[in-house]
């Protein structure tokens, strides 16, 4: 286990140091392109700019579509469910961020709990890069006071995706404690592997895994709003000597 910050390196399990060297950096570029993807960000405040945006077209759309939310009986509000999960389905095979209108309408119904276990139960490895797509976009456009659910969406995919500090700047952009953000920081605090946590979603994808879940404690909430958040672990955040993974 390995924490990279800059240009050293830190054996975390042996305690040992060095310095990146500049070819095993050439062979992860490379390998990254291969991938698609691209080499983890050096500093923390990168991480937070790509999740800040512009909500001034989602925020002039939500009222309307809270109120649309607000008016619908069971079976409207579970065709709406059915609705969203088929959204986050399309953009795995068009990528295509949503317009305005269905951004709102995505936000406007996540407080619904049948919809956030709708969201939550696509969530796998396999699936995680792509999601964290979807979830990240819609983190920069949320106006502030529907924002906690998707960044808390954030947090699980990038986590999945083995992205340590982005979950942990994510869990920074929950302005209040949220179940599903308070597991991962857990999660995080403890290194336990993604695939466990993977697994437990699996087990239990009635989205009771939020209310029971055994790696909650009553510290989380310490742990998370006591400190303030620049001193939080990150790329360039409290080091190895934290129990908290940085990349």
């Amino acid at each position: 286990m390995l924490w990279v910050n800059g240009e050293q390196w830190t054996d975390v399990l042996e305690g040992t140091r060095g310095s990146v060297d500049p070819g095993a950096r050439a062979r992860m570029d490379a390998e990254f392109a291969l991938l698609g993807r691209v080499m983890p960000v050096a500093r923390r405040e990168d991480l937070v700019a790509a999740m800040q945006g512009d909500p001034t077209a989602v925020d002039q759309l939500l009222p309307a579509a809270k109120a649309r939310v607000l008016d619908m009986d069971v079976a409207a509000r579970r065709t709406e469910v059915e609705w969203l999960g088929e959204r986050i389905d399309q953009f795995g095979r068009d990528r295509e961020y949503l317009a305005d209108s269905d951004a709102a309408r995505v936000l406007a119904v996540m407080h619904d709990s049948g919809a956030r276990d709708a969201a939550e139960t696509r969530m796998s490895r396999e699936h995680a890069p792509i999601l964290s797509e979807f979830w990240g976009d819609l983190v920069r456009r949320a106006p502030s006071e529907v924002r906690d659910t998707p960044a808390a969406m954030l947090v699980l995919s990038s986590y999945l995706d083995g992205k340590g500090a982005q979950a942990w700047v994510a869990i920074d952009q929950v302005t209040a404690s949220h179940p599903l953000a308070d597991l991962v920081a857990i999660a995080l605090e403890r290194a336990i592997d993604p695939r466990e946590l993977e697994r437990a979603f699996r087990a239990d994808p009635s989205g009771g895994l939020m209310q029971q879940a055994a790696l909650r404690d009553t510290t989380a909430h310490e742990r998370r709003y006591g400190h303030d958040a620049h001193n939080g672990p990150g790329v360039d955040g409290a080091g190895p000597e934290s129990s908290a993974p940085g990349r």
